[in-house]
This record gives C-alpha cells, structure tokens and sequence, in this order.
C-alpha cells in the first residue's frame, strides 16, 4: 500500500474472490526490537483464526507501537 499498512484479508475460494476486512499499519520498512535478547526483528502480520472462524488475531503497530489484535468477523462472514 505505500503507507506502510498491509490489508487483512479473507479469501473465498468457491466464489473465486478476495475480500479486504481491514488495513494495519505494520512500518515495513522499520525494524522492531522485541526484547534486549532477539535484537532487530522485522513485523509481520501473520492471521491466524480461531477453531470456530469468528475471529482472527493478527501482528501490527497501530501508532508505532508492536501489538496482537483480534478482529471479531461474526457479522462479516
């Protein structure tokens, strides 16, 4: 995207389509130290669902800050 934001998004495979749910700032071009002992690390977004596909929780730095958030797709599935 340019900014430093990458979409999340959910793929439907029956349909043959892609659906964008959200953007999270990652600063792809900044590099993070996560602790004293890991050094630079780079961030990714890497979603994971839950057993039930209700939610997903992804990597991002909403204002600059390193965070783990949880979507909640109830309503959007």
């Amino acid at each position: 995207m340019g900014n430093g934001e990458i979409p999340i998004r959910i793929i439907d495979l029956q349909g043959d389509l892609e659906h964008s749910i959200c953007s999270v700032f990652t600063d792809l071009g900044k590099r993070y130290n996560v602790s004293r002992f890991w050094g630079p690390s780079k961030l990714d977004a890497h979603p994971v669902w839950d057993r039930d596909y209700q939610k997903i929780c992804f990597n991002g730095a909403p204002e600059g800050n390193r965070a783990i958030l949880v979507g909640n797709l109830v309503n959007v599935i």
